[in-house]
């Protein structure tokens, strides 16, 4: 009966061995599609958005100036670049979170 026993337990380690395999392997799976989707973003932040926010506020600023635009919607154009670059900032932060959990994941 205790061999048996050391058997059955020892099949039990195996199986949560295995079991945990499977969930860091599908763990690493998500992070790494993650990271890819994440890395989109950047590059394309990188090619259009930066342009598109150093462009935003250079008008809004020159469109004051000229009083084009009125104070609110000078300010109204700076948050909506405010915003580009706190989103993109926001998902390079996760990026670099994905890095971290997947090098930790990766021994």
């Amino acid at each position: 009966a205790k061999i048996r026993s050391a058997a059955v337990g020892q099949e039990l380690i195996e199986l949560e061995k295995k079991s945990r395999l499977l969930a860091a392997q599908t763990q690493r799976e998500r992070l790494q599609q993650e990271l890819k989707l994440l890395r989109s973003y950047l590059d394309q932040y990188k090619e259009k958005g930066e342009n598109l926010v150093a462009e935003l506020k250079k008008s809004a600023t020159l469109s004051l100036r000229n009083g084009e635009i009125d104070f609110y919607q000078y300010i109204f154009t700076l948050e909506s670049a405010v915003n580009m670059e706190n989103s993109y900032l926001d998902k390079l932060l996760r990026y670099n979170q994905t890095v971290y959990e997947l090098n930790y994941l990766n021994p």
